[in-house]
């Protein structure tokens, strides 16, 4: 959305009143675009997705905020020099400015002149673009002639093409800057691959072929391609004993499939990027700092380190990254920005220290596969669609949380192979599935024949859903879920099916929900909803939904809990849990196959409300029923418990 007026300033209250300000919502762009110099004096917030201004307009007045997640956007247009505000102040956490280059930089002039103080409250993420040609040097980006507080990033996020660059602050001159050490401008020469297996070595051998198709040799600071032109047959292995540093390395390779081996190693301010469908597998120990990019195929590491610096970016498009047996661990960003693939292999682990986002990128997905495991210790792990159909897909893999704020608001499934089962283990930090749009959905077993498991043994798992599919339990394969400690709290508008769906689900699915030791499930109240145990679609039978609780266990819930279709079946065993009432609830237990109290017996707390249960309680070994609460408790039932 553009705004093609401009905004000025109300006189309505006096000359010196202060206006209204502008606030930007939602997840997509807002520009101003051409030579609109806004006068109005009040705020402008940021809140969420882009503000894309252009240097041939102003803000003069204002003061900016950006928000956590959120982007300014300045565009250099031609003829425009810079656009300025009264003030810029980035929130904690991530924020992002957007250079978009439409016109070369200047050497003088910033395009983002602020005009006031500038706040960097948390880390700021730096994305240089445009077609705009780039030549060594040092180009201002943002000035400013107030005051400078918060850490100033040396890295950016993106970079064009063939720059390599870093950023530099010169308090003297109030500027955060640019520095190119190599330019697309005056563009670094690109060398390709030329032989079948052979030696990356510096000015010594012929193995490289120039952009008229000359043999030649390597040099530092020129760009080092492989692509499906090298001679020799795949896979093609490189060896390199020395420390080069390319002005960047990119693999073009659908064809042919490369090997980057020995004791050298890439290094300076560059970057690496994986196009094509075929692998490249980096074996050597790289200190590059511009971050790899991951656009199609597979990057197969076995180390954190062939990656680069630890602090150098990762983004992962539409590829996929496959990790070895070993155990990998990364304090690097990771962002996803396409149909992205983890894939570790059986044994392994990868560690993501500071977790992931994928930005709201409406293209943005992950699957984790491979048999191996994804841990997410800490920091924060962000999935969110912005409305649309992404998905997080674990299959036949593990997914470790423990101590990781993650928010998943995205289709969701834990479990989708037909073989091999998956797994999802909660033990401290705090995930939360929002759900918010129609085809957002968290589902266990989603796939006939498939098993997945989810275990809390501490930490918070919240589902804040709205939409009527959003929680599957068991949709159509074998699901479980332990909870050992922890809880899990869920504040669903529609029905929880826990062993198969009345839309999707296929025969014989099931949901197996255990409760123990300090674990603690929670179920909001609903007038409309319900917990279904057992349900299928038209022409499906034999699902099965069970919750067992056990010796300190409890569920706590404002619904009924009821059984899905008769040729389907639902069971509540008591071992020594409790179940607790949130709410006065008529005929509680509605139409279960079974509900029966072993030797541990079963608590039942009423929560001071009034609760009638006319399912028959059934002995199952010695069985005894234990009510707390201040409220009434009916028995309507044929019960048989002995205890």
């Amino acid at each position: 959305i553009g705004i093609g007026a401009v905004l000025r300033h109300s006189i309505l209250d006096g000359d010196n009143a202060t206006d209204g300000g502008l606030t930007k919502l939602g997840g997509g762009t807002l520009t101003f675009p051409g030579a609109l110099h806004h006068t109005y004096n009040g705020p402008t917030v940021v809140g969420a997705g882009e503000l894309m201004v252009s240097t041939l307009g102003s803000c003069s007045n204002s003061a900016v905020t950006v928000s956590a997640g959120a982007t300014n956007g300045v565009q250099k247009d031609v003829g425009g020099i810079q656009w300025s505000c009264a003030g810029l102040t980035y929130a904690p956490g991530d924020t992002y400015v957007d250079f978009n280059f439409l016109a070369a930089p200047g050497l003088s002039k910033a395009p983002l002149q602020v005009n006031g103080n500038l706040a960097l409250n948390g880390t700021l993420n730096v994305i240089i673009r445009g077609t705009a040609p780039w030549s060594v040097g040092t180009y201002p980006l943002i000035k400013y002639t107030g005051a400078l507080s918060g850490t100033v990033p040396t890295v950016p996020l993106v970079l064009p093409a063939g720059v390599v660059a870093t950023l530099t602050h010169n308090p003297g001159n109030k500027s955060i800057n640019l520095s190119v050490s190599v330019g697309n401008g005056t563009t670094p020469q690109i060398v390709t691959w030329r032989p079948g297996s052979g030696i990356w070595d510096i000015n010594a051998t012929l193995n490289w072929n120039n952009s008229d198709g000359d043999p030649t040799v390597f040099l530092n600071g020129q760009a080092a391609q492989f692509d499906d032109t090298a001679a020799g047959p795949s896979p093609i292995v490189v060896q390199l004993n020395t420390v080069v540093n390319p002005a960047g390395v990119t693999a073009n390779n659908t064809l042919t499939e490369y090997t980057l081996t020995g004791t050298g190693s890439i290094a300076g301010t560059n970057s690496l990027t994986k196009n094509g469908t075929n692998a490249l597998t980096l074996e050597v120990a790289n200190t590059y700092s511009g971050g790899t990019v991951l656009n199609g195929g597979v990057l197969n590491i076995s180390a954190d380190n062939n990656l680069g610096n630890a602090a150098g970016p990762l983004v992962i498009g539409s590829a996929t990254l496959h990790c070895g047996a070993g155990d990998i661990g990364m304090a690097r960003p990771v962002t996803l920005s396409g149909n992205a693939t983890i894939s570790v292999d059986y044994g392994g682990t990868l560690t993501l220290t500071n977790g992931f986002t994928n930005n709201n990128l409406a293209s943005a997905s992950l699957t984790l596969n491979g048999g191996g495991t994804l841990s997410l210790p800490g920091g924060t792990a962000t999935f969110a669609s912005n409305g649309l159909f992404n998905q997080f897909l674990v299959d036949n893999a593990t997914l470790n949380l423990d101590g990781v704020t993650a928010v998943a608001d995205a289709k969701f499934i834990l479990g989708q192979a037909t073989i091999n089962p998956a797994t999802m283990n909660v033990s401290s930090g705090t995930f939360n599935f929002l759900g918010s749009a129609p085809g957002n959905w968290f589902a266990i077993a989603d796939l006939s024949g498939n098993s997945a498991t989810l275990t809390v043994s501490g930490g918070r798992m919240n589902f804040m859903t709205t939409n009527r599919q959003s929680l599957l339990l068991g949709n159509k394969g074998n699901a479980t879920i332990n909870v050992t400690g922890g809880s899990i709290y869920i504040n669903s508008d529609p029905n929880i099916f826990l062993g198969g769906h009345p839309q999707y689900a296929s025969s014989f699915a099931s949901g197996t929900l255990n409760i123990s030791g300090t674990g603690v499930v929670t179920v909001d109240a609903s007038t409309n909803a319900s917990f279904v145990l057992g349900s299928s679609q038209a022409g499906v039978s034999g699902t099965a939904g069970t919750i067992n609780l056990q010796t300190g266990g409890t569920l706590a819930t404002g619904r009924n809990i009821v059984h899905g279709n008769v040729n389907d079946s639902g069971y509540l065993y008591f071992s020594g849990g409790t179940l607790k009432v949130l709410t006065n609830i008529d005929s509680f237990l509605q139409g279960l196959t079974l509900v029966a109290i072993d030797g541990n017996g079963a608590i039942l707390d009423d929560g001071g409300f009034a609760v009638s249960i006319r399912e028959p309680l059934q002995d199952y070994g010695g069985g005894f029923l234990t009510k707390k609460g201040a409220g009434t408790l009916y028995l309507d039932g044929t019960n048989t418990f002995t205890g």
